[in-house]
């Protein structure tokens, strides 16, 4: 998993991700460069790329994936 913050300061960035404990990269994209290149155009943007490099699903705004339904979901994509 990464996870990719937008517009705000790489410092900010980690003492967020120190604060909240996370175990995944969240990588800065202060200019919004890489949401661009992606065409994020809502956030959260969630996208799923299969072993392969492809991608295999996206999801655009706020999801409920700590639910049964959303766990079911997840776990639909990633057996693709």
């Amino acid at each position: 998993m990464l996870a990719i913050n937008i517009g705000e300061p790489t410092a900010a960035v980690a003492d967020w991700v120190r604060e909240k404990r996370l175990s995944f990269t969240v990588l800065p994209d202060p200019t919004g460069a890489v949401s661009q290149a992606y065409k994020v155009v809502a956030t959260p943007t969630v996208y799923l790329v299969g072993r392969d490099g492809r991608l295999v699903g996206k999801a655009i705004g706020p999801k409920d994936w700590d639910t049964d339904t959303g766990k079911a979901a997840l776990r639909a994509l990633v057996n693709h």
